[in-house]
């Protein structure tokens, strides 16, 4: 719910190439179900360490790094 502040909709949390989510209408009705991103939390995910991964697309294996640089890595593929 503390990614409503920052998007419009909870639409651009399903990525387009995930057959099993589908997205939500609204962010009342936002669950694990209409999310197909992965996004990492700790003390070690921040600016301060440009390294470190942010979120991953297990879907397309892409990994988003906090410094905003995004790669693509099969490891990560599901």
């Amino acid at each position: 719910m503390v990614m409503s502040n920052e998007l419009n909709t909870p639409r651009i949390l399903v990525c387009a190439n995930d057959p099993d989510k589908q997205p939500a209408t609204d962010f009342q009705h936002l669950t694990v179900n209409n999310i197909s991103y992965e996004l990492r939390t700790g003390t070690n995910v921040s600016e301060a360490n440009p390294e470190e991964i942010l979120a991953v697309d297990p879907i397309n294996g892409v990994v988003l790094h906090c410094d905003g640089s995004v790669y693509k890595d099969p490891s990560y593929k599901r």
